[in-house]
Formats: structure tokens, C-alpha cells, sequence
């Protein structure tokens, strides 16, 4: 719920305060991209956090 809540929130700011040609609900769907694939990269690159059993 938190990561969804960032980024809606970053998602509307993020176009106005920087003067950005993205819409807002483009801009919110590549925030919560940008974070799925920054967890996706931490869980691959970190053992401890994949929840093998090694």
C-alpha cells in the first residue's frame, strides 16, 4: 500500500513541479515500474533476500 501511495504522489508531483510533457497517469505507471524493477534487481542480486534456504 505504500509503495502504490508513492507512487500515485510522485506520479501527479513529479510532472508539475518539473514541467514534465507526461501525464500523470503515465508517470504513475512508470514509478510503480521503476520500483517493481528496483525490487526485482534487490531480491536477484541479494541472497538473503530471495528466501533460499542455502
Amino acid at each position: 500500500m505504500s509503495i502504490a501511495t508513492f507512487a500515485t504522489l510522485t506520479g501527479i508531483l513529479l510532472p508539475m513541479q518539473f514541467d514534465l510533457p507526461v501525464p500523470s497517469g503515465a508517470a504513475i505507471i512508470l514509478v510503480a515500474g521503476s520500483c517493481f524493477l528496483i525490487c526485482a534487481a534487490q531480491r536477484a542480486f541479494l541472497p538473503a533476500l530471495r528466501g533460499d534456504s542455502a
